[in-house]
């Protein structure tokens, strides 16, 4: 069976690397599809069963995540590459409205208190960051999955030279945060030009 899943490079990764990544993937007879270079950099790719644990040795491996149902054997095989990486994916879901007044952005926070997550503004970049408690609770046995995420988060976003930065609005409300950025009111002031 082949697994979706969605496998990123930590920033600054060399383009010839995430290549190596994804021939590494096409050898084992997976399939790459779309690649990212913007918020993310990497691929999302067909991963058959036995060959996830490909990519554990890739040093630049920043995250791997399913994108979409994924059998047990691939959960146990991204569960064990996932406890070799120093970052995983965290609260991620994320969904940026624009209108006209003003971006909307929604990310969820399941289980992040609201005392854990701080939303700066620095050169026109927000980043949003935070940390998930790590469950309380003694294991015995081998975790073979983990789906709720434990640790620190960030994300960041570019924001246009419209962008309020001075209004905006933070608030985290059911597991969801919301941060409100106002834009700008451009006022066009009607100007009389002397003719010489």
């Amino acid at each position: 069976m082949s697994n979706k899943v969605i496998v990123s490079f930590k920033k600054g990764t060399p383009a010839a690397v995430i290549d190596a990544a994804a021939k590494k993937i096409e050898a084992a007879g997976g399939k790459i599809g779309h690649r990212y270079n913007a918020t993310i950099l990497g691929f999302a790719a067909e991963i058959p069963d036995n060959h996830i644990s490909v990519l554990a040795t890739e040093p630049e491996l920043d995250f791997i995540e399913a994108d979409g149902p994924v059998s047990v054997a691939a959960q146990q095989a991204l569960a064990q590459v996932l406890a070799q990486l120093t970052w995983q994916p965290g609260p991620g879901q994320v969904k940026v409205v624009e209108t006209d007044s003003e971006i909307v952005i929604k990310l969820d926070t399941p289980g992040v208190p609201k005392e854990n997550i701080t939303v700066e503004v620095h050169d026109r970049v927000l980043t949003i960051a935070g940390e998930a408690n790590v469950d309380g609770e003694k294991v015995d046995g081998t975790v073979h999955v983990r789906e709720r995420y434990a640790g620190k988060f960030e994300r960041q976003m570019a924001l246009p030279p419209a962008a309020d930065t001075d209004a905006i609005k933070a608030a985290s409300v059911d597991g969801i945060l919301t941060v409100t950025v106002p834009k700008k009111v451009e006022v066009v002031e009607k100007l009389q030009i002397a003719v010489e």
